[in-house]
This record gives structure tokens, C-alpha cells and sequence, in this order.
């Protein structure tokens, strides 16, 4: 299905988002929502990589995609507290 310029979709596993707003031009309250929704995406994802990279390592397994995922739980544990700083500087905003 071809996206309209202008235009970004999301997919939602709750409700029914499918339409995303620019930052730039969110409410203070919607921008908020929208950070809390991409910090629990991100923390999920983290989460899940994480459980795999431990079995993996229970398995005495480790391919190179693992060392990477390795790579990616330090950079989404930076992005997650960036986003922590957003949502608090935000809130402090309203």
C-alpha cells in the first residue's frame, strides 16, 4: 500500500495507531505519549535480545549476529536513557 508524502505509519500492537504525527508539530502531551510508546517498543526489543544472547550463551553458541546484538544492547541502553531525559524534560515542559 503506497504511503502518501508527508506522511509516516506506524504499527501499533495496541489500539489502533496507524497514522504518526512529526515531532515538530505534537502537542507537548502527544509528544510525550508518543516517547513513552517508542521507550517500551525499544525496552521490549532490548528485552528480547536479551533472552536470546543468554540462551545462546547457555548453549556455549555465538555467531557473529550475536556479537552484534551484543553491540546493539549498549546502544539501545544509551537510547533508552536519552529517551528516560526527553520524557522528563518534556514533562517538565507542561
Amino acid at each position: 500500500m503506497p504511503m502518501k508524502q508527508g506522511k509516516s505509519t506506524s504499527r501499533a500492537l495496541q489500539g489502533s495507531l496507524t497514522y504518526q504525527k512529526h515531532l515538530d508539530t505534537m502537542t507537548t502531551g502527544e509528544g510525550i505519549a508518543w516517547l513513552i510508546g517508542m521507550k517500551e517498543r525499544l525496552e521490549r526489543k532490548h528485552q528480547r535480545e536479551r533472552v536470546y544472547l543468554d540462551r545462546q550463551a547457555r548453549r556455549g553458541v555465538s555467531t557473529p549476529t550475536d556479537e552484534v546484538y551484543e553491540q546493539d544492547q549498549v546502544l539501545e541502553t544509551e537510547l533508552l536513557a536519552l529517551l528516560d531525559g526527553l520524557i522528563k524534560q518534556f514533562e517538565g515542559a507542561e
